[in-house]
């Protein structure tokens, strides 16, 4: 008979704006503190002994022993190897069991479901990806959603390791205190549905944390973009389904799921689904895309035969590439409107980098280059782009999957979160 999969944590409860714990208030929680700083130092050095503990941490040898020592008995290190010195008594290594406490992270879009499996120690250990057909019902989705799931912690079973969370990162309009997905634009047929329904018989009644994708996907540029952590602000930008955006400030993600597609760029009648005309979303978006696509390429007559959507960004990415025809054209000036309603977000957030991200934006082959380019052509700098004038921007050419593994970095946040003794 196969053991059942447990959780230490009790059933659903969104943790996704609850900040780390507050240690420091008894012997306890400073102690708890100090046990997550060491962790953390191990994350970022991999092999520690007590003395470059010790030297890293600021703690006394004692207390550095008694952690140690406190570590070991609960299995969170395990002995390893590392460099001795040439003289003097030889030193004992210790790494992170990454086995120890593993965290599920999942997210979702029109094309397929994508998880991870994320150590305690911030390594990934385990992607997974499960394609959904066009236009799946809300039944077969749920199904889908939940063998997904199973599939994964059933794997970390067999291995002999435990997932202590499972975090889902959600597209579209979210509920965050109910978990509740309210509309998803690409996938009507799961307007209301609750994820915490959806998965009890997979991962046994555990903690379920829902937060929007955006932030999930900041958290991961937060760890793995260089220097996002340090920088006093940071406008991160995700092109995808549609554009989204987060604030980032002092490595923290201080507002995660703005949206730039209602911001208004055009005062052509195209009506928006917000009941407004000339946004952002008519444009650039998947769906301004997919339909752009359909008229000039695929031919009307042919509407109703669906396209995958690589095929159609593919197309898309050639037609700018060659530079020339109404194609070309037309796709220039969906960019000068991402660009426009870029100026407007930097100049209101003042950022010092611009991260962008996201496979509307990789079509365009050199993003950065090519807005400005056309910031250069239309709006010279006199003062009305000066915020986003010094900003520094980059894109990064990061896959949906992102999401899943930045919701996994907030659920180990907030079970290992400290305190600094400054």
């Amino acid at each position: 008979m196969k053991r059942g999969h447990h959780f230490a944590h009790r059933p659903f409860i969104n943790y996704a704006r609850e900040g780390p714990m507050a240690f420091g208030s008894s012997i306890d929680q400073r102690k708890t503190s100090k046990c997550n700083h060491l962790i953390d130092i191990f994350r970022r050095h991999g092999t520690l002994s007590k003395a470059m503990a010790r030297s890293l941490s600021g703690y006394s040898m004692d207390t550095v022993i008694s952690i140690f020592n406190s570590l070991r008995k609960q299995k969170i290190i395990r002995q390893s190897e590392g460099r001795q010195k040439s003289k003097g008594r030889k030193a004992e290594f210790y790494t992170l069991n990454e086995g120890h406490s593993l965290y599920l992270g999942v997210t979702f879009n029109q094309s397929g479901i994508h998880s991870a499996t994320v150590s305690f120690s911030n390594r990934v250990l385990d992607r997974r990806f499960t394609p959904l057909p066009h236009g799946i019902g809300r039944k077969k989705f749920e199904t889908t959603l939940a063998g997904h799931v199973g599939e994964a912690l059933r794997a970390s079973d067999n291995e002999g390791r435990r997932v202590s969370s499972v975090g889902i990162s959600v597209p579209g309009d979210i509920d965050l205190r109910s978990g509740v997905l309210n509309s998803y634009i690409y996938m009507p047929a799961l307007r209301n549905i609750t994820f915490s329904k959806i998965l009890p018989g997979a991962v046994n009644g555990g903690t379920i944390m829902v937060d929007h994708n955006i932030r999930g996907m900041s958290s991961y540029a937060i760890h793995e973009i260089e220097g996002i952590a340090s920088c006093e602000r940071t406008l991160f930008v995700s092109a995808r389904s549609g554009v989204a955006h987060s604030i980032i400030a002092g490595g923290a993600v201080i507002t995660g799921r703005g949206d730039l597609g209602h911001v208004r760029v055009s005062d052509e009648k195209v009506r928006c689904d917000c009941g407004r005309s000339g946004c952002l979303d008519c444009y650039f978006s998947y769906r301004g895309f997919k339909e752009l696509y359909i008229e000039k390429v695929q031919g009307k007559k042919k509407a109703g035969v669906e396209i995958p959507r690589q095929i159609i960004l593919d197309a898309l990415a050639k037609a700018f590439t060659e530079k020339k025809g109404p194609l070309y054209g037309e796709l220039e000036k969906r960019l000068l409107y991402f660009t426009t309603a870029l100026m407007d977000a930097a100049n209101i957030t003042a950022p010092e980098r611009i991260v962008l991200s996201g496979e509307l934006l990789a079509l365009y082959g050199e993003p950065v280059a090519e807005i400005q380019r056309l910031v250069s052509m239309r709006f010279p700098d006199t003062g009305y782009v000066s915020h986003f004038g010094r900003a520094r921007m980059s894109y990064h050419d990061l896959g949906t999957e992102i999401a899943a593994i930045g919701i996994c970095f907030d659920l180990i946040k907030r079970d290992w979160g400290y305190e600094s003794a400054g």
